[in-house]
């Protein structure tokens, strides 16, 4: 070795891109999508690029991660 440190790791690659938000009671995907994107019909948008638990978007639970587009 000539004395200098090892390269750091590489950060990990992540599935998800932008804002992230944690469901907290009362939250719903209309409501949120409002706040972050403008517009409350966009809310599938939100949807579609979360991994939440249920598979419906009318059933999300506090503590999951929504990601705003």
């Amino acid at each position: 070795l000539n004395g200098s440190s090892p390269a750091p790791a590489p950060e990990p690659a992540t599935a998800t891109t932008g804002t992230q938000h944690v469901i907290v009671s009362g939250d719903t995907l209309w409501d949120l999508s409002v706040a972050y994107l403008g517009d409350g019909s966009r809310y599938m948008e939100i949807f579609n690029a979360s991994s939440f638990r249920s598979g419906n978007p009318n059933l999300i639970f506090p503590g999951e991660i929504a990601i705003i587009p």
